[in-house]
This record gives C-alpha cells, sequence and structure tokens, in this order.
C-alpha cells in the first residue's frame, strides 16, 4: 500500500471554550469486524464494506478503511447518540483517502424517525491531500430531537485504501462560537493551487502559513490578498488567520 500515513503535528481544534464532546473514537477495539460504536440502524455498511488496518494510526491503534466504488452513497453511521434538540455539533474526522473519494455528514433523527439534510461531498483526497488530516463538518440537530445517528455517507472510493478513519470526534459548539466563527471565515482560491493563492480576508488581519512540521514558511501582517506559493514544497500546509485575537485556519494544499 502507498505510504499516506504521516505526522500532523500543528493539527488545530477550534471551537474549544464550552464545547462539549459527545462522541470519540480512535478505532482501535473491533466487535465481530466492526468498530465499536458504529453501524447503526441506519447504515448500509457491513462488516464486509470494512477492513480493520493495524499499521499507520496517529492516535489509537488501528484504521478502518470503508470502500464503496460506486456513485451511488453508502450510510456509515454511529450507534444512537443523545444529542440536544437545536444545539450545533461539530464533526472532526481524522482520516485519508485518494483523489476523487467522496464523503459528507449527515443526521438520522431518531426521535421524530426522519433523516435531516446532509451537508456538501467533499473530496476527502483533495482535503487532506492523501494524508491523515483532519476534515470537519457541522450539524445542527431539530429542536425536537433528543437522540440520533450521525452518518457519513461514502462514495466514489477505490477499492485499495478507500476512505480511511484514523480518528472522530463529535463536540457540541455553543451558538456564541457559531457567530464568532462566521464573522471571521475566510476561503483559499485555487485549493489546491501551484502559483498564485488568493485569500478573501480583511485588511488588518495577520496571515501566517506553517508547513507541515509546523515551521512558519510565510507570514504578513495587513493587506493580504495573493500570496505566490509556487517555491514552496508540494504539501499540506495550514494558513493561519488572526485578527481581533481571533484565529481560524484553512488547509493548503500545494501541487
Amino acid at each position: 500500500m502507498k505510504k499516506l500515513f504521516v505526522s500532523i503535528a500543528f493539527l488545530t481544534l477550534a471551537f474549544t471554550g464550552n464545547s462539549q464532546v459527545i462522541f470519540d473514537s480512535d478505532f482501535s477495539t473491533w466487535t465481530d469486524g466492526v468498530p465499536n460504536e458504529f453501524l447503526g440502524p441506519q447504515s448500509t455498511f457491513t462488516d464486509d464494506d470494512m477492513i480493520p488496518i493495524p499499521f499507520g494510526a496517529e492516535h489509537g491503534t488501528m484504521l478502518a478503511s470503508m470502500s464503496n466504488m460506486p456513485e451511488a452513497d453508502k450510510l456509515f453511521t454511529t450507534i444512537s447518540i443523545a444529542v440536544v434538540g437545536g444545539e450545533s455539533y461539530k464533526v472532526q474526522m481524522w482520516v485519508v483517502a485518494l483523489y476523487g473519494s467522496e464523503m459528507r455528514t449527515g443526521f438520522y433523527d431518531d426521535t421524530n424517525a426522519e433523516f435531516i439534510t446532509y451537508n456538501d461531498y467533499l473530496d476527502i483526497g483533495a482535503e487532506t491531500g492523501e494524508e491523515i488530516n483532519l476534515v470537519t463538518q457541522t450539524i445542527t440537530i431539530p429542536s425536537s430531537c433528543t437522540s440520533g445517528e450521525f452518518i457519513f455517507s461514502i462514495r466514489n472510493t477505490d477499492t485499495e485504501l478507500g476512505i480511511t478513519f484514523d480518528s472522530l470526534a463529535i463536540e457540541a459548539i455553543d451558538a456564541s462560537e457559531l457567530i464568532e466563527d462566521d464573522q471571521i471565515a475566510f476561503s483559499i482560491y485555487p485549493n489546491p493551487a501551484n502559483d498564485i493563492i488568493t485569500l478573501n480576508v480583511n485588511a488588518t488581519a495577520l496571515v501566517t502559513i506553517y508547513s507541515i512540521d509546523g515551521a512558519v514558511v510565510y507570514t504578513a501582517n495587513g493587506n493580504v490578498t495573493t500570496i505566490d506559493v509556487s517555491a514552496f514544497d508540494a504539501g499540506v500546509y495550514e494558513v493561519v488567520v488572526t485578527e481581533n485575537e481571533t484565529t481560524m485556519t484553512e488547509r493548503l494544499i500545494v501541487r
């Protein structure tokens, strides 16, 4: 298998403070071919679709590989978890896949027996640079819901690696944190890139780019709209924007 597993020393977890982790797994424990606390009733994956990998894990002792080649999705779910109606939850996934492998998150509302709207599909290979990396999506729970299954909808994978999970954490986010994050959100285009990137950040923002080993490769204080990354080595970088004592990060892939 192609070596895709590297240490990410600078993984940044946002939404701390009042956040509460309601579910986490490092996929180290399996029973009858299934990682513990997964494959709820809404799951369409079976034990035949999953492979435990006993090497390369960053957080535990095992990885969990999920393969689904067709464009039609299959669902990998948690067991039913208690939630607070109206609350938003940040789904943090340390995963790896080849380019083109897609996944999105969703939720099944046990209380009302219905699926809620899914997030958009992400190309996990493009998001992670084909290395174990952090990918996140946010889900808001219906106000009348008290429990349900978190869903990972997977399609278009290869047969060898699939989408491979290293670990997973789901945490509650209070409303003030969501508002604060929206106020400083920024984007990078194009991403992946090989020459000039454009950032839509405020003129007063401090922009810092870190390499995979945590070294600062670029920094500028204010008036940053474009950055030439043509001299950067190919790989994954973390772009950190700081303004008014608040920090936001985005992943940049340089080819």
